[in-house]
């Protein structure tokens, strides 16, 4: 059969083989999706709503980040504002997300919508895949790494970039079926897309449909559509703006627009190319790149343009390039900025797989594809490494809190709760420390917009909003003594404080005079 096909095409000549791939191309992308793994989605999202749900509540392994955002959950809930009460580079949906779930315990709603996320996003990764290479194992497996992804670099959930990627993947869907079809897909709604995810991750909006803009480009000007190219951008700013703006007129409403500007794309303009987590952040985030095969996919797909897809697939090699890049000139030091990668990963990891096991000619190859494993085939060219990088990333957060700063996190609790007896529920206090976890057991509300001395401070717009907020001189400043005093907090410690009667090994607590 597969003999006399390619005869067939051999003898209709280049149009025929170029007529025989487009109508490959559109029927895989018109058959109905098979082998839906509803199973597969239902346990991978449980699995991680689970952990999502213990380690921020029942543990003390939140991030700095993490940390922050229950704390704005509980903060909104007593009359705070995004971006006006305290600092945040999340989208104002995101914080529209958390303030309801202050109503509820545990925060039963945000979990409960980001498993519906974690459900929606591996349904249309599914789908996307198989659509992009035909092979329902690749498409199995492409969505099962989305998932390992979303759990090694999103470790405990809680952060926007997760949220969004239903949005990101949908769109996705959208450019590579325009791409490989030329089928108009309504670039009005296209750009409602972007302002949806950019309202709840900026970062992994701007990231994704910047990158989005060249891939449509590089389209356009292959074929020669140039006028249709700009129709595209006009389109996809109306839409844009057709969502952006009723909504982001909330900020407007509550008088915080102009910090919510400056803050959403403070992450945006924050790239250092020397800052103290440089070394970390490069032996880190390359080894990791190393580990999970980022690596080996950019070299394999840099030289797999002859097999088609030249758009889609330089749109993965520059998201990984640019997020991996940008991610390393970042100040603050957290996997969870590499989570924008996700969309573009997933690109590179489908076509190369569905390019090795693709049945081309013949009984071996068809043999091939019916006993080789998409998983066994990964763990080969990355030398099982994934394992290794599975280890480091569960390892390292339980080695820091249990083991070598063991004691700070027991005192850290200890610390907040005497705040909590010894002041009024009206009183406002500063944890100068690396997490945000004070204010939430103590509950009391941060005197500053920067919650912590640690994240965000590497501006000096920053640090005199810091200065402010002390300079409102809270009942309490709880200083972790890790953690290094600049001469202006020293000043105000000296004139206006003096060390509580109860004293501490790994925090100073300081009382108002």
């Amino acid at each position: 059969m597969y003999r006399h096909e390619k005869q067939h095409r051999e003898s209709l000549g280049s149009f025929g083989a170029a007529l025989h791939q487009e109508f490959k191309t559109n029927g895989v992308w018109m058959r109905e999706v098979e082998g839906l793994p509803w199973f597969n989605l239902l346990i991978f999202s449980i699995l991680l709503t689970g952990v999502s749900l213990f380690l921020p509540h029942f543990s003390n392994l939140a991030t700095n980040l993490q940390s922050q955002n229950l704390y704005a959950s509980w903060a909104m809930t007593q009359g705070q504002m995004a971006y006006a009460s305290f600092f945040g580079t999340s989208g104002i949906l995101f914080y529209g997300l958390l303030w309801l779930s202050g109503y509820l315990p545990f925060g039963f709603l945000w979990i409960g919508v980001q498993f519906l996320a974690l459900i929606a996003t591996g349904w249309i990764s599914y789908r996307l895949a198989y659509r992009l290479v035909g092979q329902i194992r690749v498409a199995k497996f492409a969505m099962a790494m989305v998932y390992v992804l979303v759990f090694l670099l999103g470790m405990g959930g809680l952060y926007a970039p997760i949220f969004a990627l239903p949005v990101l993947f949908y769109s996705l869907s959208r450019i590579a079926k325009y791409i490989q079809t030329r089928e108009k897909i309504g670039f009005i709604r296209y750009g409602m897309q972007a302002a949806l995810a950019f309202m709840i991750s900026p970062m992994s909006a701007l990231f994704f449909y910047s990158i989005a803009l060249i891939a449509l480009a590089l389209y356009d000007i292959r074929q020669h559509q140039f006028l249709q190219g700009v129709y595209q951008f006009l389109a996809s700013l109306l839409g844009f703006s057709l969502l952006f703006y009723p909504i982001g007129y909330v900020t407007v409403w509550t008088g915080s627009f102009g910090d919510a500007v400056g803050q959403i794309i403070f992450d945006a303009t924050s790239f250092q190319l020397a800052h103290s987590h440089l070394l970390e952040n490069v032996i880190t985030y390359l080894g990791l790149a190393f580990g999970l095969g980022f690596l080996f996919l950019l070299f394999a797909t840099l030289t797999s343009f002859s097999k088609g897809s030249f758009e889609l697939k330089w749109m993965g090699i520059l998201g990984v390039v640019i997020v991996l890049v940008l991610s390393i000139f970042n100040p603050d030091f957290g996997l969870y900025h590499l989570l924008p990668l996700i969309p573009f990963v997933f690109l590179l990891i489908t076509f190369w797989m569905g390019e090795q096991l693709s049945v081309l000619v013949g009984e071996d190859s068809r043999r091939a594809r019916n006993t080789t494993s998409p998983l066994s085939k990964y763990l080969t060219v990355s030398l099982y490494l994934p394992f290794v990088v599975g280890v480091y990333v569960m390892g390292r957060p339980l080695v820091e809190t249990y083991i070598l700063h063991g004691e700070e996190s027991r005192e850290r609790t200890e610390v907040a709760r005497y705040i909590k007896e010894n002041s009024q529920s009206t009183d406002t206090i500063y944890a100068w420390d690396t997490s945000a976890t004070m204010y939430l057991v103590s509950q009391r509300l941060s005197s500053s917009l920067i919650l912590s001395p640690t994240q965000y401070l590497t501006t000096n717009e920053n640090e005199i909003k810091l200065l402010n907020g002390l300079q409102k001189y809270p009942a309490y400043i709880a200083v972790n003594n890790r953690l290094t005093l600049n001469e202006d907090v020293k000043n105000i410690l000296q004139k206006s404080y003096q060390e509580s009667e109860q004293s501490f090994d790994q925090f100073t607590l300081y009382k108002r005079k």
